[in-house]
């Protein structure tokens, strides 16, 4: 393991771990940052950078070496504190074996929906929004998140943020029976609609959004 190499980085690092480590590949820029603020006992940031490591293929024993090598730059406190924090992922299922079966997040659709509802029909259409909604995230596996919003300042200004697993997750999804009942009943109080499709700036951050909750 090249943790004593990489232990290097974490001088250069040490005042903004995130920012300075972009040349470095998945695993050794979370070798870095991990060494980084377990040098300096920010245990408030190490879950993540635990968790995101554990992500990018690290294993617990490489984890050790790590918390090994740097454990003269820390106190004993801060050395508990981060075998804690260890201890506590692996216990809620983090492992490298389970990196293989992560979900591929390039093949995930993100997208935004903009609606604008007739003000007349504004509550029977919340209703019928709501449980749609519901039924899609509890009952599809594929359906990640679909979550309504509307504007404070109008109400009847809806955005909606969609996110399935696929494309054959959002194919499934339109042929539902709470999706077709959504889609029929509300075609008269839908005054107009826009599928925004987006990119995320980071693959990497989302497994880290689904595990805080």
């Amino acid at each position: 393991m090249k943790t004593i190499h990489y232990i290097i980085v974490t001088v250069i690092i040490l005042t903004n771990p995130y920012a300075k480590a972009q040349t470095l590949d998945g695993q050794q820029q979370s070798i870095a940052i991990i060494s980084a603020l377990a040098s300096i006992g920010d245990l408030s940031s190490l879950e993540a950078a635990l968790a995101h490591g554990m992500d990018n293929g690290l294993s617990p024993e490489q984890v050790q070496g790590i918390f090994s090598t740097v454990s003269k730059y820390t106190d004993a406190g801060s050395q508990a504190g981060a075998q804690e924090i260890l201890k506590s992922l692996l216990n809620n299922g983090y492992s490298s074996s389970s990196s293989p079966n992560k979900v591929n997040t390039s093949e995930m659709i993100f997208r935004i929906s903009e609606i604008e509802v007739y003000p007349k029909y504004l509550e029977q259409y919340k209703g019928i929004f709501n449980y749609e909604a519901e039924a899609s995230v509890k009952l599809e596996s594929g359906v990640i998140a679909i979550l309504p919003m509307h504007q404070n300042t109008h109400p009847n200004q809806f955005r909606i943020l969609e996110i399935y697993l696929n494309h054959d997750a959002y194919k499934e999804h339109l042929q539902t029976p709470h999706f077709k009942y959504y889609k029929e009943s509300t075609l008269k109080m839908v005054k107009s609609l826009e599928l925004v499709d987006m990119d995320v700036l980071s693959q990497e951050s989302i497994p880290l959004i689904f595990k805080k909750y």
